[in-house]
């Protein structure tokens, strides 16, 4: 995470160009490696008529609490199906999700172990590929916010022909919270970064095109990723690397609340990360992790219609 470094133009292009080729190599190997049939089985896979046309696959663990919110603010924003992996929680989360697994809209699935995200993430793509024609892949700190007025994330996804998209991060800090609030996320939490602030992406893809899931931000596909600009991308802009700029999100984004209060981080910290385990697992999350996604430099109203309308979801 950090501000855009200073470059001579030549100098951007020139690692953005790199990283483009080596983005591309990587790509045709995995090709290669699963030979003409399986790649002319993806490449020709064309369907669209799907019981869903936008989804969403997640992992959790002992998120019980936000459960609710998350799933009906994604149904206010055109989500219809959940392909979600409980990763051994322990405070119940079935009293939240037994009626929507009635009612078919989550697919429940336990996961045992330790960096089993990716794991998750192959299994629900599998479940998608028949049944959706758009799966986005994120968490449950992450809110897809169409921006653009008039517009949906099926508009956007729609607008060209593409196997992924990839939807930047806004950042969002704690509010200046020290202990978990009362209320609903989206309503607590409204200050977050600036614009110019490197941050990463999730993916939304078609499920049927995925050839690879690289980490739990990038998923390689058959066929073109774009911003939402619509500007291809042959690799994932990774933020740390120098040539990084500050992605585009005008048009939609991921609110991320990363770390929300303190309390909450602490919180967050003690269940590890999803993505690793073993010797590979990363250090718990610390205060100075905290502090580098406590952004609250900005106000802004998007996402005000949702929580309305949210509200009287829930009461």
């Amino acid at each position: 995470m950090r501000y855009e470094q200073k470059m001579p133009r030549a100098k951007r292009a020139y690692l953005q160009t790199k990283s483009n080729v080596i983005g591309i190599l990587a790509k045709a190997k995995l090709i290669l490696k699963a030979g003409p049939k399986a790649y002319l089985a993806k490449k020709l896979d064309n369907r669209t008529d799907f019981p869903h046309q936008l989804a969403i696959a997640a992992i959790f663990k002992n998120e019980t609490p936000y459960l609710k919110e998350w799933i009906e603010f994604h149904r206010l924003v055109g989500v219809t199906k959940f392909y979600l992996f409980d990763n051994e929680s322990t405070d119940n989360p079935n009293t939240i999700l037994a009626p929507y697994v009635e009612a078919g809209i989550v697919d429940l699935h336990r996961i045992k172990g330790k960096g089993r995200q990716l794991d998750a993430y192959y299994q629900a793509i599998d479940l998608a590929k028949d049944e959706t024609k758009w799966l986005a892949v994120i968490d449950l700190d992450e809110f897809l916010l169409p921006i653009e007025k008039g517009k949906t994330v099926l508009d956007i996804l729609e607008e060209q022909r593409r196997s992924a998209l990839l939807v930047a991060w806004m950042v969002y800090g704690s509010d200046g919270h020290k202990t978990k609030p009362t209320g609903l996320v989206t309503e607590n939490y409204r200050h977050h970064a600036t614009d110019d602030f490197i941050a990463d992406y999730k993916t939304i893809v078609n499920p049927r095109k995925v050839i690879q899931v690289k980490n739990p931000h990038y998923i390689r596909v058959i066929g073109k990723m774009t911003n939402e600009r619509g500007k291809r991308l042959f690799q994932y802009p990774y933020s740390y690397w120098p040539e990084a700029v500050a992605a585009p999100k005008q048009r939609i984004r991921i609110n991320h609340y990363y770390s929300k209060s303190w309390e909450e981080f602490r919180q967050k910290s003690l269940r590890g990360y999803a993505d690793s385990s073993g010797k590979a697992e990363r250090e718990a999350r610390s205060l100075a992790n905290f502090k580098d996604h406590d952004q609250n430099q900005v106000l802004d109203h998007y996402i005000d219609p949702y929580v309305a309308a949210l509200k009287k979801k829930l009461e």
